[in-house]
């Protein structure tokens, strides 16, 4: 019995609830009817014309194209889809309806058959064509406007620059690992199929990507179930301040369900329900007056009634999306909350709402905690679940995915997208260490990353290469935090580090100066500091920050966190040269400026001047690289530009030679020696140039450390057997026959310059002259005697040392200058500043030209000068200080009776300043005097005040023998 009562009572709600839908399909069906009289009258009187004309073609080829034409709009406009629709839904009532409106019109054979006729006889053929023309112009019009809009679209779709913010729109694009747990999730939300409503919610904070896992969800229902669901996504924040959200919320509810589904009655029904829920009245409006409607006795629950009856009978599930909640104010959240609340109780309609708790909590004004708002959500949301991002999935969005998430945003060359991976590198470190928690207000979401990487696009990071530059990814990483987060924070180390300005940020050195002193003036020993600190200043600005503000300074800044040993003499000179907490003092570069001018200027940085650049040049030399290929891949090493790129690459390999094998280490020796008269011997500091004299130095060094081996290969069992094989390279024998070091460097063809390069190098051999080369000196002294002392007195070290190698250069001077009778003098001035420019002659040239170099002529005449000084001196000393002079030994032997001296002057007096070979040699003489007028590295006019200086015939007679001077 009470089964027969529902079905009367369902059946009795369907009727009243269907019963203007009825009427509106009946009245349609009619005037459906009518139309197709009408278009019977226009026929009549087109066919006349046509018979009378003869124009069946063309009315054939019009006719057919008019077909076509309203058969695509039908498409287009998704007629069919709606006849699909309805016939799917068997609705046999709305077919009955349409059908009795056809008939009744029928019946009467077109009820304004006749009034069409008589309208239509009155109008001209010409004006009937027009009537008729009038959808198809509209058309046209469509179509040209659609296509028009079509190519635009084409036209302007260009990939961005910047990685948008935009949401992922399918699991493809899954960059989050989000896709399996939103398949998982869109299903519990079908809840099997059942009628009850239910409200979902996905909490999570901004930027984890709510948005992107919905979206995953949607395609998951279309893909799956999309014959069973009805998706409405309904976005409040669009209509937030707006009256009539409710209003808002039912259009487009009614519009979606009736885009999916057959309901005609659907929309009065909802409409109803929302207006009396809302408290509205139904008007009728005329002018100057407005009517209210009156419903009777029909309540919200009569409304409610119907359409739970309505929803019940549908076969789809329809599944309300409310994104973008937590970004409302909070007063038009309890708006959209309530606007649920009211209608979740109707049956196959359930809700996904997305927020975040604690943003709502924010927006409260009363500022109640979480828990609070918490308790307030629970009163709408059945079931929640929240988004999490753990360390690893962003760390693999950005290493694994990196190439994936920029490739359709860049219209750049893939150079942008390995320079921003190297910089990338730096926030993969930040994920994996042990303090990542602390970053989550700058990294902890996707948003935040974007706008991170965006940045970086935005300082065009594809002009700077970050392999060859000294820049650490780390600090670069932690000072765009900063300059995203707190821009305050970042001017003031702008303001306080640049333009050489330093010492507020960055570290400071203790200068004995700043130390307060004892009673007789001299600087307290017991307080002086070497090691590199965080100035006051820095420490008092910090304490003023709040705990994240603080970190991220501290991370770039603090140096107690940042050197392991902050001894000025321990920190290694890639860190001096990398790290931003650097900025001057007694490091070689600005580092924190060139940070903040990449920043803020968008300054890259030079690889020439670069630490980085040179590490990884030495790098490649390990690797098996020769110096020739370094050197011809790079533009730093040209000759039309400065020696500094040279220097500072010999530097940093000299500093890492116990890295370096025999094989390579030999390598290194043979390119140094053939390649010495490539530089230029002509100095000057503006202009970068006057390497020539270190060549010898690094010479000198590479033979001490890599020119010898053990039985491993390696250099550290450096034993007197183990070191022969430095003498061998120094004295071209054995192992290294024709290679020697005195061979090459003294060729004949090399003249003055090769001479003056043989002599430099023979000189720092010397155990005395300042450089530590013990390997080097215990071989010369073993291999001219095995009973050559290499401990105790440095005198005796030194003399059996350099006997032979002494010896050795003598005799090539001998040979081709004494025995040639070349005059040494001559050969020297007739040096043009080409010869002392070697390669680098063009590049000097146009220093000068450009006003950079000056004072030419006067540098020439002086460098000439300290070459024939520099010679005769070394050949014809006898002295031991500093190095020993050749003039000490003998052409041969043991005795070391000066006679190499007595050689010297005999060939100076006879061949360079003797005047009756020519009168230019009493310019030679008096020259040589002038030149050695005073000591080699001072000046006579240095002397102290109040004292006249008098030269003593000394200056003079360290090399020339008193007796031939006097004559």
């Amino acid at each position: 019995l009470k089964v027969n009562k529902m079905n009367d009572f369902i059946g009795k709600k369907i009727t009243t609830a269907n019963l203007i839908t009825l009427v509106k399909t009946g009245f349609f069906g009619f005037l459906s009817a009518e139309f197709y009289y009408l278009s019977r009258a226009i026929s009549f009187e087109l066919n006349d014309y046509i018979s009378v004309g003869h124009h069946e073609l063309q009315a054939l080829a019009i006719g057919v194209t008019s077909f076509i034409f309203v058969l695509l709009y039908l498409i287009g406009r998704g007629f069919f889809k709606l006849i699909l629709r309805i016939v799917r839904s068997w609705r046999f009532d709305i077919f009955l309806a349409f059908f009795f409106g056809v008939f009744v019109s029928i019946l009467f054979d077109g009820v304004g058959f006749a009034a069409y006729e008589s309208t239509i006889s009155l109008l001209t053929i010409k004006q009937i064509l027009a009537f008729v023309s009038i959808p198809i112009v509209i058309w046209f019009l469509f179509l040209f406007r659609a296509l028009h809009i079509w190519f635009l679209k084409r036209k302007n779709k260009i990939a961005p620059f910047f990685i948008s913010d935009d949401e992922q729109k399918s699991k493809k694009d899954d960059l989050l690992n989000f896709s399996e747990g939103a398949e998982r999730f869109a299903e519990r939300v079908l809840n099997r199929g059942s009628l009850d409503s239910i409200v979902f919610g996905v909490d999570a904070p901004w930027g984890i990507g709510k948005s992107t896992f919905v979206n995953f969800c949607e395609e998951y229902w279309r893909n799956n179930h999309s014959e069973s669901v009805i998706l409405y996504k309904f976005n409040p924040l669009r209509y937030e301040g707006r009256a009539n959200l409710l209003e808002k919320f039912v259009d487009g509810l009614i519009r979606v369900i009736q885009e999916n589904y057959f309901a005609p009655e659907i929309k009065p029904l909802i409409s109803n329900y929302s207006r009396l829920i809302n408290g509205t009245k139904t008007t009728f409006t005329f002018p100057w007056l407005n009517f209210e409607v009156f419903w009777g006795a029909y309540t919200i629950d009569d409304a409610f009634n119907d359409l739970e009856v309505t929803l019940s009978n549908f076969n789809k599930k329809i599944i309300v999306v409310v994104d973008d909640l937590d970004r409302m104010n909070f007063s038009a959240i309890k708006d959209v909350l309530f606007v649920i609340k009211k209608s979740f109780t109707l049956p196959n309609i359930s809700y996904v709402l997305c927020y975040d708790t604690e943003n709502i909590s924010a927006l409260e004004e009363k500022k109640h905690d979480t828990e609070k708002v918490t308790e307030f959500l629970e009163k709408f949301v059945n079931v929640k679940i929240s988004l999490f991002l753990d360390n690893q999935v962003l760390s693999d969005y950005i290493s694994t995915n990196l190439d994936k998430t920029l490739e359709n945003n860049l219209q750049v060359d893939p150079l942008v997208v390995e320079r921003t991976k190297q910089v990338v590198g730096g926030i993969l470190d930040i994920y994996k260490s042990h303090d990542f928690h602390k970053y989550l207000p700058f990294l902890g979401d996707v948003r935040k990353l974007k706008r991170l990487l965006n940045t970086l696009l935005l300082f065009e990071i594809e002009k700077a290469d970050f392999e060859d530059s000294d820049f650490n990814k780390q600090d670069l990483i932690h000072l765009l935090l900063i300059y995203i987060n707190y821009p305050s924070i970042f001017r003031k180390i702008y303001n306080t580090e640049t333009n050489g300005r330093k010492g507020f940020f960055s570290v400071v050195i203790p200068h004995e100066d700043n130390y307060p002193k004892n009673p007789d003036g001299q600087a307290n020993d017991s307080i002086r500091d070497s090691t590199y600190k965080n100035s006051t200043l820095y420490t008092k600005y910090v304490e003023s920050l709040h705990d994240n503000q603080r970190f991220l300074l501290d991370k770039v800044f603090d140096i107690s966190k940042r050197l392991e040993n902050s001894a000025i003499d321990s920190v290694p000179q890639e860190i001096k040269h990398s790290y931003a907490c650097f900025n001057g003092g007694w490091t070689d570069g600005r580092n924190l400026e060139e940070y903040l001018k990449l920043i803020v200027k968008l300054s890259k940085p030079q690889r020439g001047n670069q630490y980085r650049f040179y590490l990884n040049r030495k790098n490649e030399l390990l690797g098996g690289k020769t110096v020739e290929e370094i050197l011809s891949e790079h533009e730093e090493f040209s000759y039309s530009k400065s020696e500094n790129s040279h220097e500072q690459l010999w530097r940093v390999v000299v500093n890492s030679l116990y890295e370096f094998g025999t094989q390579n280490g030999g390598k290194l020796i043979t390119y140094l020696l053939n390649n010495i008269q490539n530089h230029s011997l002509f100095t000057d500091k503006n202009a970068g140039v006057g390497l020539r004299d270190d060549i010898d130095f690094f010479l000198i060094k590479l033979l001490d450390v890599v020119g010898w081996s053990d039985q491993g290969g390696k250099h550290r069992n450096n034993t007197e057997e183990n070191i022969t094989e430095i003498a061998e390279w120094v004295f071209g024998e054995v192992r290294h026959a024709g290679n020697g070091a005195i061979e090459i460097l003294g060729k004949e063809d090399r003249g003055i310059l090769g001479l003056y390069d043989l002599l430099a190098f023979r000189l720092f051999c010397s155990a005395d002259h300042g450089g530590v080369i013990f390997n080097l000196q215990r071989s010369l002294s073993k291999h001219g005697s095995p009973d050559a002392p290499t401990a105790g007195s440095v005198r005796d070290i030194v003399i059996e040392e350099m006997r032979e190698i002494s010896q050795r250069v003598f005799q090539i001077f001998k040979d081709q200058y004494i025995d040639k009778n070349k005059n040494l003098f001559n050969l020297t001035d007739s040096l043009s500043l080409a010869d002392l420019t070697g390669k680098y002659r063009d590049f000097i040239k146009e220093k000068i030209t450009l006003g950079e170099i000056k004072n030419v002529d006067t540098s020439v005449s002086a460098l000439k000068s300290r070459i024939k000084s520099f010679i005769t001196y070394q050949l014809g000393n006898s002295l031991i200080s500093s190095g020993i002079g050749c003039g000490y030994y003998d052409p041969s032997g043991r005795e070391d009776k000066n006679g190499i001296k007595t050689a010297i002057n005999k060939y100076l007096f006879g061949e360079c300043f003797n005047p009756t070979k020519s009168p230019s040699n009493y310019e030679h003489f008096v020259d040589y005097l002038l030149i050695n007028f005073a000591s080699t590295f001072g000046s006579p006019f240095e002397a102290e005040e109040g004292h006249k200086y008098i030269p003593h015939i000394d200056e003079f007679t360290k090399v020339l023998e008193k007796e031939k001077l006097a004559n």
